[in-house]
């Protein structure tokens, strides 16, 4: 483990990183989790951002990380049909440590699970699914089964994913 530190006169310019993150810089701590330490810890220093100039990822054109946790892409509150599927779909993305969706390697096929926090209610149908190469995943037929007017349900959704020897959780940052 160590530390990155970029001073005034360091350039980094031109670099590419089509297929993954970190344009200039794609960085692990190791952390377990979003709130480990780590990630401020060994957080790159750089002293003259001007300096990191032209570069092109997939995503995190200057700096990048692993995934760090998940985010529900919902734009509305979620019910279920008639068959008890969830609408709208539940999307989930893949972040890295600065909010920008995962895309490539670090995301294909990574897998997401759907979890309910202290509910009396299941869920049904599909409650695993794997992110896409572009770092999101939406639950087509993840469904509810219980008492029908008995929500709100807190749903949440995690994943893990080893990078060396540790395996970090990523989980949803709210409640949907």
């Amino acid at each position: 483990e160590s530390h990155i530190y970029l001073d005034e006169a360091t350039s980094c310019f031109g670099n590419q990183a089509l297929n993954g993150g970190g344009g200039c810089l794609l960085w692990e701590p190791t952390a377990t989790n979003i709130n480990d330490n780590k990630w401020k810890q060994y957080k790159p220093t750089i002293e003259n951002d001007q300096l990191i100039s032209n570069n092109n990822a997939a995503y995190g054109a200057k700096l990048a990380t692993p995934g760090a946790s998940l985010k529900v892409a919902a734009s509305e509150k979620m019910t279920t049909n008639d068959i008890n599927v969830l609408e709208p779909f539940p999307k989930v993305d893949i972040l890295d440590w600065y909010g920008v969706v995962v895309n490539g390697a670090f995301a294909k096929d990574t897998e997401i699970t759907a979890k309910l926090h202290e509910s009396k209610v299941e869920l049904f149908g599909a409650t695993v699914e794997k992110a896409d190469k572009k770092g999101s995943v939406t639950f087509k037929t993840l469904g509810l089964q219980g008492t029908p007017g008995s929500g709100p349900h807190q749903l949440y959704f995690e994943s893990k994913i080893s990078t060396g020897n540790t395996e970090r959780l990523l989980k949803s940052t709210a409640y949907s």
